[in-house]
């Protein structure tokens, strides 16, 4: 499950994922005028996840970086759940 197609295939799912996620915080904040409060997590989120992109596996370190991240925000919400 490793092949150049799939690696390839994940590239440009990725690529697509941020180029609509790019036009929704677009219009949220010029259509709807939504304030950066609103969107800084889903900014954030676009940051990390266009500069895994850019760099296409160069840095083995960065999956990792991202991983920590969610798993701060989902751990986040999960606690702010409960009280």
């Amino acid at each position: 499950m490793n092949s150049p197609v799939w690696r390839r295939l994940a590239s440009l799912a990725l690529w697509i994922a941020l180029v609509v996620e790019a036009a929704w915080l677009s219009i949220e904040r010029l259509a709807h005028h939504a304030s950066w409060d609103r969107l800084a997590q889903p900014v954030v989120f676009l940051a990390l996840f266009a500069v895994l992109a850019i760099l296409r596996g160069r840095l083995a370190w960065y999956p990792f970086v991202i991983r920590v991240f969610l798993a701060y925000e989902f751990g986040s919400a999960v606690a702010d759940r409960l009280g």
